[in-house]
């Protein structure tokens, strides 16, 4: 019986972990970058634009974004459950998410090394 007790119990250990619903950081990350840039733009772009409804033009958009990540939103959503109740790696993820905004601001911004043809060099 003990030994049945104990099989059990580790069964349903296993069942409790990650396991393959949860996205690793790095798909995460990205996931979660899209996310943001699509809020921007609704923000931005789609509040100006007063014969689109936002929040449908918002619901497309993110729908994409899942889409060209090969994820759904059920999966996203569990995966951000289990980040939000697992601290530790919570933190990791919002740090790589505040890295990797930075690189891409880095560089989107950087300025050019050299001149554009025509133009001299300061």
């Amino acid at each position: 019986m003990q030994r049945f007790l104990a099989i059990v119990g580790l069964l349903l250990l296993m069942a409790c972990k990650t396991g393959s619903k949860v996205l690793p950081v790095d798909t995460m990350k990205l996931v979660i970058w899209d996310l943001l840039q699509v809020d921007e733009f609704a923000t931005v772009y789609l509040a100006k634009d007063s014969s689109r409804n936002i929040l449908d033009s918002s619901r497309l958009l993110y729908a994409k974004v899942f889409a060209i990540h090969k994820v759904d939103q059920q999966q996203f959503f569990e995966s951000l459950t289990w980040y939000r109740a697992n601290v530790d790696q919570f933190k990791v993820l919002i740090d790589s998410v505040g890295v990797y905004s930075a690189r891409q601001r880095e560089e989107r911004f950087a300025a050019p090394l050299s001149s554009p043809a025509g133009l001299p060099s300061r």
